[in-house]
């Protein structure tokens, strides 16, 4: 099949059928109802359906919808959250709060995911009090731009999704939204973009107005606040893959770029495939913290980032770490090169001409006794850790790893090594990922 064919016969698939248009449509039509016994007694409150409802680029299956109350600039933050909440409350049928810049409610009306975001109401970027304030604009900007290529910004959704590189927040670090939107309307079309991105490098700008760029980043300027890179939160790594993923399609087109079918191994393939790596795979597992998403995921970067500076520190030589997190558990993971270090292991000195140093390093008390070699000074000192599950256990108990995370894994964990780490049914397909086998 050509690029075209497999894009075709996908947007057939991912499209919105004829039944779930008229249940949605229903539930919008409940909602206005709903809004307007609401709202009046809040007269200076406008309100907007935003996002992929409102410019009907949402994918099959993927029924929400995105309620935008708009409040008077002056009204105070306090005043508008308290609003905002009771609004949200009274509108949904059932209800839980979360939380953003500002707190809002997200529900169920009909059986059909909304969200009740508060928001200031605002002319420019430049009147902005909080990020979520520059939504109405993005729908301003769109709506009727998009027109015509909804079909292809559900392509571009469903080729990230299939791929995990769709949502910008801090867990994926992909491409939001509003990014798809914009890619697709600069680029007019999916194949398009495509065949463009083959090409992308660290430092491509896109400009859909002219605006402030950052040196050697990817970019592309926010039409409605030229100061903002909307690609701010693509990872240089996630934005490679996307690039990889374009050379491959438009080489060997496929559905399977949408509708990828995964290996799921089981737990006797993923313990003999440890074993025959003859490394350190190493995983920590600790009850998940009561934070969200956004929240959690800079805690585990950073409990992360710490533990394999570690392990690097001590030579065990970390080749690849991620991080995973479920309902109810977290998980850290390691690939070493090194399962078990000799106790000892060779540091430096000075040369021996640089004598006042060279003396100094000397009659310093260590494990062995100074050697000259190449006329520079060494000695032999103990390890501190011969295996890296003493390295991780040790930062694990004594570390600052990040509020939340420290205080779960001080309660409770556990340090999985070599096969024993394929009995962890929950994390078997991202292990295999993170393995990186070819199926």
């Amino acid at each position: 099949m050509s690029p075209e064919e497999v894009c075709d016969s996908v947007k057939a698939k991912i499209r919105p059928s004829e039944k779930e248009m008229e249940k949605l449509k229903k539930v919008g039509d409940e909602i206005s109802r709903r809004m307007k016994s609401v709202l009046k007694d809040h007269r200076d409150i406008e309100w907007k359906f935003l996002g992929s409802y409102a410019r009907n680029t949402w994918l099959r299956g993927q029924e929400e919808i995105d309620v935008f109350l708009l409040f008077p600039p002056e009204m105070d933050n306090e005043e508008l959250e308290q609003a905002g909440l009771e609004i949200g409350k009274r509108l949904l049928d059932e209800y839980e709060i979360s939380y953003a810049e500002h707190p809002y409610v997200k529900g169920r009306v009909m059986d059909v995911e909304v969200e009740v975001v508060p928001c200031y109401r605002i002319r420019h970027a430049g009147e902005m009090k909080s990020a979520v304030d520059r939504t109405p604009l993005h729908h301003e900007y769109l709506s009727d731009r998009i027109r015509g290529l909804e079909d292809d910004v559900r392509l571009l959704k469903q080729f990230l999704r299939a791929n995990d590189l769709y949502g910008a927040e801090h867990k994926v670090k992909g491409f939001s939204g509003y990014l798809c939107e914009l890619l697709i309307l600069h680029h007019n079309g999916f194949l398009p973009l495509v065949r463009d991105a083959r090409e992308w490098k660290r430092n491509t700008v896109i400009y859909p107005c002219e605006g402030k760029t950052e040196d050697d980043t990817f970019t592309v300027v926010d039409p409605v606040d030229p100061e903002r890179n909307v690609a701010a939160n693509l990872s240089l790594d996630n934005l490679a893959r996307f690039v990889e993923l374009c050379q491959d399609f438009l080489e060997s087109p496929s559905e399977e770029f949408f509708f990828p079918r995964r290996h799921v191994p089981d737990r006797e393939e993923l313990g003999r495939i440890i074993e025959d790596r003859n490394t350190a795979i190493l995983v920590l597992e600790f009850p998940r913290p009561e934070l969200v998403d956004d929240s959690l995921y800079p805690q585990l970067d950073r409990a992360l980032r710490k533990i394999t500076m570690e392990l690097e520190r001590h030579d065990f030589e970390v080749m690849r770490d991620s991080r995973y997190s479920t309902d109810s558990k977290c998980y850290l993971m390691w690939e070493c090169a090194h399962s078990q270090l000799p106790s000892i292991r060779l540091h430096s000195g000075p040369p021996f001409d640089l004598h006042k140093h060279a003396i100094k390093f000397r009659k310093k008390i260590r494990y062995g006794r100074p050697f000259i070699r190449d006329g520079r000074y060494m000695v032999y000192v103990k390890r501190k850790y011969v295996r890296p599950e003493e390295c991780i256990v040790d930062m694990a108990l004594n570390s600052d790893l990040g509020k939340h995370v420290s205080e779960k894994i001080r309660d409770e964990f556990v340090l999985y090594s070599g096969a024993d780490v394929s009995e962890i049914s929950d994390i078997r397909m991202h292990l295999y990922d993170f393995l990186s086998v070819r199926a």
